[in-house]
């Protein structure tokens, strides 16, 4: 089946408008391809390519030989400023049809395009790698060039090492040393340190981090920059993780508490609290939905959810309290407009600042500032 791609969707795929819609793993615009059809449901279907038959002039050579087969990247096949202008102009079309002329200002680039500090390996069958595209088999690798150096360097010695199969093997890289870690077998009890913005953070093998830290750095300035602290702020961090954002905002406002449902997250946030020497911020262990049960006496909020985004009872904490300034970090773009969308009647959304936190890869990082409507 030839076809040509009419145009990418957010995941990087190509499009091409039959009478349902068919995605096509690696396909740029305007390229005529012959497709093979991989999945067929009743209003889409998934293909790949069997052969280029007119490639694109964006079109590079990936460096990675694994690029296509394994599942980590989708955008290799473009150079870094082609993806950049891919992103922001992904997170224009979704804010624009679902809300409207909103702001959005420039794509924060990586300084880095190979930096992730954190990666899952798969063993199988004596097998050490990635999950093949699609499918739960796996593809063994030598390099993974989205890794920090001091990872890939591990990865040799642990190619020749015999890990139990059919497990995952979690490798996290901090300034001080590496660990290892089988999750599904036994949690090590080791920890890196990792440094963002002048704060070290003890890390244990599985709380969550961001993976590229020197991005880090930025999102958090924006964050900050947004908030725009005083001496008489008090903040609330939901979803604070292992406390990175709210530690990071500390020194600028009078108190900050961070609410978090992952224990062993909490754990680390207390000892980042001790290891940072900060007296005025607190950690709670709780399910954000609950959040109202705290009682908490605040004046501005940052929100850092997963990919799911805001619940229905903390959409209506957020609405029932008319913060002055509630600010949202975002790693999904489609639950972040669903979420604003629902504050909308009662904070006005100022900006979103898209951040490449993923170079390489289809996600992008947003950070989107909301004021409370005055009256």
């Amino acid at each position: 089946m030839i076809v040509t791609i009419n145009k990418l969707d957010s995941k990087g795929r190509g499009i091409v408008k039959d009478k349902n819609p068919i995605f096509v793993d690696n396909a740029l615009i305007d390229e005529v391809v012959d497709i093979e059809i991989t999945k067929q449901v009743s209003k889409y279907a998934l293909a790949k390519v069997v052969k280029y038959i007119k490639t694109s002039p964006k079109r590079i050579k990936p460096i990675c030989p694994y690029f296509g087969k394994c599942g980590g990247c989708q955008l290799m096949h473009l150079s870094y400023q082609d993806q950049l202008s891919y992103k922001e102009d992904k997170v224009k079309e979704i804010v624009y049809r679902q809300i409207g002329n909103i702001k959005i200002n420039n794509i924060v680039p990586s300084k880095e395009i190979y930096y992730r500090n954190k990666v899952t390996f798969h063993v199988q069958n004596n097998k050490i790698g990635f999950y093949k595209l699609q499918s739960k088999n796996i593809i063994e690798i030598k390099k993974c060039y989205l890794l920090k150096k001091e990872i890939n360097d591990e990865l040799e010695n642990i190619l020749n090492k015999k890990y139990q199969n059919n497990y995952s093997l979690v490798i996290r890289s901090g300034i001080d040393k590496l660990i290892i870690n089988q999750p599904d077998l036994e949690e090590t009890k080791d920890y890196v340190i990792d440094e963002i913005n002048g704060f070290k953070f003890i890390l244990s093998p599985t709380s969550f981090f961001q993976v590229n830290t020197k991005e880090a750095s930025k999102l958090y300035n924006i964050v900050k920059k947004y908030l725009n602290l005083n001496s008489n702020d008090t903040v609330l961090d939901l979803y604070c993780g292992t406390g990175t954002i709210g530690l990071t905002l500390s020194k600028n406002c009078k108190y900050v508490y961070g609410v978090e449902i992952n224990k062993q997250a909490i754990n680390d946030a207390n000892q980042n609290k001790k290891l940072n020497n900060i007296s005025n911020i607190s950690f709670t262990c709780l399910d954000a939905k609950d959040i109202n049960s705290l009682n908490l006496k605040v004046n501005k909020v940052v929100v850092d959810p997963p990919r799911a985004g805001l619940d229905k009872k903390t959409i209506k904490y957020l609405n029932d309290n008319k913060f002055d300034t509630v600010v949202y970090v975002s790693c999904d773009m489609m639950t972040l407009v669903r979420d604003i969308k629902l504050l909308q009647d009662n904070y006005t959304i100022c900006e979103i600042t898209p951040v490449d936190m993923f170079p390489q890869t289809y996600h992008i990082e947003c950070v989107c500032l909301l004021k409370k409507i005055s009256v």
